[in-house]
């Protein structure tokens, strides 16, 4: 898969992405579950990782920014501010699951 954002880009491979795919989703769904909880101007923080990458989400339920860290042998960062990281997410919920082939 490419991913960029206004001044960057990398490709990321298949493990890579469906990695960020999962954890971008996982910190989405945390940051909704958390909404009721929060007050107005209560910013959140939430990272998770994985042996590919690492994903940090930040800001309101309404208006966050991802920033992501490919991990392991090669290395790149990126990330997306708010209203653009609400549009990724909802590009990549459009993507069929890959499958891998077995080992």
């Amino acid at each position: 898969a490419l991913l960029g954002g206004e001044d960057w880009a990398m490709e990321l491979t298949a493990e890579e992405f469906e990695d960020f795919r999962q954890l971008a989703e996982e910190l989405v769904a945390t940051l909704k579950a958390m909404a009721d909880h929060l007050m107005a101007e209560e910013q959140l923080t939430c990272e998770l990782e994985s042996k590919h990458v690492w994903l940090e989400l930040e800001g309101y339920p309404q208006a966050y920014g991802l920033r992501l860290i490919l991990q392991g042998g090669r290395r790149g960062e990126g990330g997306w501010p708010a209203p653009v990281a609400d549009q990724v997410m909802a590009a990549i919920s459009t993507l069929p699951t890959p499958t891998f082939p077995a080992p």
